[in-house]
């Protein structure tokens, strides 16, 4: 996990907070035609820099939602040459559609003393986890206008119910 802190908000506010699972394929390669990982990213980086606070917490090691860039590849193939969603691909492979997990994200939060936070996700799950764990959470989606991934767009929020 890499934790990139961006000043406490003054008073009582709440923290905006981008969790953000390592995307090799947009992050790196700038491949923003399969995902909006690199949008995501770009727009809460974009949020914090104008409200002057932020955390993102980058985790390393949970690319292709937890399974593995080499089975992120594979989803790809499957996804294209059997127009599967990126779950069915997973599923189809033997694996949990998304296999992420947040403890890690909530000790961090917990080391900070950070206890109330604007989330910045299109993610059901990690609100939950979050909650979970009594940190207090006001969803913020983020917006991603991209034609060329409205089809995954649609399967985020048919398969995983994400807001768009």
């Amino acid at each position: 996990m890499i934790v990139l802190y961006l000043n406490r908000p003054k008073g009582k506010g709440p923290l905006l907070l981008r969790i953000n699972s390592s995307c090799i394929t947009s992050d790196v390669f700038g491949d923003v035609g399969r995902c909006d990982c690199k949008i995501q990213l770009d727009n809460a980086m974009d949020l914090m820099a104008k409200s002057d606070n932020g955390m993102i917490i980058y985790s390393m090691n949970e690319e292709g939602m937890g399974n593995g860039i080499f089975n992120k590849i594979n989803s790809y193939h499957l996804m294209e040459n059997e127009n599967l969603s990126s779950r069915q691909a997973y599923e189809k492979m033997g694996f949990t559609a998304d296999n992420r997990d947040y403890f890690y994200v909530c000790t961090i939060l917990k080391y900070y003393s950070i206890n109330d936070v604007i989330l910045l996700t299109n993610n059901p799950k990690k609100m939950k986890a979050l909650t979970k764990n009594n940190i207090r959470v006001q969803k913020r989606p983020l917006v991603t206008k991209s034609r060329k991934l409205k089809n995954y767009l649609i399967s985020k929020v048919l398969d995983f119910g994400h807001d768009i």
